[in-house]
């Protein structure tokens, strides 16, 4: 679909053929029930269709009731949810992706990405334990529960040994279609070009304030155009 950087309708091809709209509205702290109900209506309404999510936000049944009664056919609307720190590991990682679906009642996820990655100074396997979660999400993305999926908060070490994982065979290849970045900036940018992958996600939190952020916005458009992925929320 075409449009300006600035056009809600305006989508992003991701690595796998999928099209992701690079505005849409993020429900973190959002409660439950009849808060995000209308948040996710109005913003619907508004012509917005990429709602992001995650299990730790505890609003998917919220999400999922103003998804079903919007009116808006589920298809040209993109869903993105996370898996959590707890939920890592394979069958943790299916269990928490069918629990999702529940809540959302959705057949179908369109993205869904690992959250937070297992870190050394946390976690002593903590590249296996990212391998497997990854595995779980590619398995999943093989059976058509989820359309595309992608890493959050990963730095380049995190990324790095993963993509050697899938390069050695140690897990099924998966492409990434998406690296989320909460590193505002040069950084951001040149840590999703120098893994071929498209893009990251700025937000206001991150850049401190409206100003910072609206600055950022406007050097990220001004080199990258709509090859940044961009989330308001």
């Amino acid at each position: 679909m075409e449009g300006t950087a600035r056009d809600r309708n305006t989508r992003k091809k991701l690595n796998n053929g999928v099209e992701m709209p690079i505005f849409g509205l993020g429900v973190y702290k959002s409660a439950d029930g009849e808060e995000t109900y209308n948040a996710v209506r109005w913003a619907l309404d508004a012509g917005y269709r990429h709602i992001d999510t995650a299990s730790i936000y505890r609003n998917e049944t919220g999400v999922g009731q103003g998804i079903r009664e919007s009116g808006v056919p589920r298809e040209e609307i993109f869903v993105t949810t996370k898996i959590w720190n707890n939920k890592r590991g394979y069958e943790k990682t299916r269990e928490s992706v069918e629990k999702s679906l529940e809540r959302l009642g959705l057949d179908y996820l369109d993205m869904v990405l690992i959250h937070w990655p297992a870190a050394p100074h946390r976690v002593e396997n903590w590249e296996e334990l990212n391998q497997s979660t990854w595995q779980a999400l590619t398995d999943l993305y093989k059976e058509g529960k989820i359309r595309a999926i992608g890493v959050s908060n990963f730095k380049p070490h995190h990324l790095k040994a993963l993509l050697e994982a899938e390069a050695a065979g140690r897990i099924p290849h998966g492409e990434i279609a998406l690296v989320v970045s909460n590193n505002p900036g040069a950084y951001a940018l040149e840590r999703a070009k120098n893994f071929g992958v498209p893009g990251a996600v700025i937000t206001r939190k991150e850049c401190g304030s409206k100003e910072a952020f609206v600055s950022t916005l406007q050097a990220v458009l001004e080199r990258n155009g709509t090859d940044l992925i961009i989330l308001a929320g």
